[in-house]
Parts: structure tokens; sequence; C-alpha cells
């Protein structure tokens, strides 16, 4: 029982952290951002829990304006121990429409793992948004060749294709995806590759 493990003793940072990840697994994010900075408070060197703050403010939106600054609090620990770290700050700023700081920590996680799909993939959504289609494709082609099984990516490189009229090559990525995704009914919904695959069949 976590509140009676707190109540004996009220600086355990690792039942704090407990707490977090139970509330994060209950999509209780602004209960999980709580725990888990009370966590760092009582243990401020532990990666894990840096990590998994990010995680919470990434699922809590009215975090956004106070995770503005975690960014730097968060990159304290060697990003090197936590690959994904980076990018999780990254969607953090995506999500808040500052998309040149969204590249700039997506580009730091690819210096610690230059295949993770996940980051091209949120370079390529940030460069879409910014209206550079040139530069969105090819990083969501680069996310795509190392997984096409991210719908996410599929998703935004058959709109980047359908903005620059290569009809051709949504129609062929909507084929592909047919293949590695033939049961995700959520890609081909309003904002999938449906909609694109028509209008490209249709031009």
């Amino acid at each position: 029982n976590f509140k009676e493990s707190l109540a004996l003793n009220s600086t355990n940072a690792e039942t704090y952290a407990l707490l977090g990840s139970f509330y994060t697994n209950a999509r209780e994010y602004e209960l999980a951002t709580h725990s888990f900075e009370k966590a760092i408070k009582f243990s401020p060197d532990n990666s894990d829990f840096y990590n998994n703050l990010a995680f919470s403010y990434f699922g809590n939106a009215a975090a956004y304006n106070r995770s503005f600054n975690a960014p730097k609090k968060l990159l304290a620990i060697d990003p090197k121990t936590i690959p994904d770290l980076a990018s999780i700050i990254g969607c953090i700023y995506a999500n808040k429409g500052d998309h040149e700081n969204a590249i700039i920590y997506y580009n730091i996680s690819l210096a610690i793992d230059p295949e993770y799909a996940y980051a091209y993939s949120g370079i390529g959504a940030s460069y879409f948004f910014m209206h550079d289609y040139d530069n969105a494709t090819k990083y969501l082609l680069k996310s795509y060749s190392l997984d096409p099984k991210i719908k996410f990516t599929a998703n935004f490189l058959a709109f980047s294709y359908l903005l620059k009229d290569d009809y051709d090559s949504v129609l062929k990525l909507a084929d592909e995806s047919l293949i590695y995704n033939p049961d995700d009914y959520d890609m081909y919904g309003h904002m999938g590759i449906a909609p694109c695959y028509g209008m490209a069949y249709w031009y």
C-alpha cells in the first residue's frame, strides 16, 4: 500500500516512483507527474526517474507549460543512458507547436542512436507542420525504411507525398501498408492513408 509506505517514510523516492508508475498505467498523468517529481526531489540522480517523468509530461497536456523548462533538468542526467529521452523531450516541444526546438532534441536522440526510427519520424512530422514537405518526406522515408510498421510515419509520409503531387508514391505506400499493418484499421481512418489513397487515385 503506497499510502502506508509513505506514512512510514515520506522521503522514500522508490515508493513515489512506484506510485508514479501506477498512475501512469492508469493514465492519471497529472498525479504521475507529481509522484515522479517527488521521487526526483529525494533521489535527484536517478536516471530512471527522469525518464519516467518525461513520459508523464508527454502524456499530461496540463503539464506542458510546466514541462517547458524540463529539458535542461532532464538532460542533466547523461542522455546516453536513456536513448529515447531526447525524443520524448522533442515530442513535448512538438506538442507545444515549437517544432524548431523539437527538431533540435530529435537530433540529439539521433546522436545517441542513429537508427532510432521514432526520432526520424518526429523530425519528419515537424517539417511537415512547418510546410517543408521535401525535408518531411526525406526524414519520414528514413524512418519508414528502419521500421515500416510505425503507422504515424506512414500516415505523415502519405500526406507529404500527396502535397508534393507524388501520387504514384501514395498508391505504392498504401499497398505496402496493407502488408505491414493488415489489421490496423486506424491507419486507414480520416487522418490516415485511405483519404490520401483516394485522392491520389482520383488524380
